[in-house]
């Protein structure tokens, strides 16, 4: 439980300075028009994104969720990570995204960590209903 615990934690630290990273590197920035960037901007960004989702989905594996669900909750925890992140980096415009966003998502770790069982029954729950 604790390796799974510690890859959430460090999937969510390389993930924020990963897109920190990259949005340093757009270009375009602080506009979102696709065109206003380079051309291999998009698939940096994706490679970056797939690589948090990858950490994620394997963080909630090694915490003993079933693949399936280990994929749902990875996959969900990649949307709200880059969520906060597009919000604390471009909606309210801070000097230093980070200083606000590596606590955010921390916490939001320690929040999963917290409410684990809640959520792995409430994916199992889904699957059930769904297949």
């Amino acid at each position: 439980m604790m390796a799974g615990a510690a890859v959430l934690a460090v999937g969510a630290l390389v993930y924020a300075f990963v897109l920190e990273a990259l949005r340093r590197k757009d270009k375009a920035y602080p506009s979102t028009a696709p065109a206003d960037s380079t051309w291999w901007f998009g698939y940096a960004r994706d490679l970056g994104n797939l690589a948090g989702c990858a950490a994620f989905v394997a963080g909630f594996w090694l915490l003993g969720f079933p693949p399936p669900e280990a994929v749902v909750a990875g996959v969900g925890l990649t949307l709200v990570c880059y969520g906060l992140d597009y919000l604390v980096g471009r909606g309210l415009r801070i000097r230093r995204p980070m200083a606000a966003l590596v606590p955010l998502l921390l916490g939001l770790v320690a929040g999963v960590m917290l409410a684990r069982a809640a959520i792995l029954e409430g994916l199992q729950s889904l699957r059930t209903l769904l297949f």
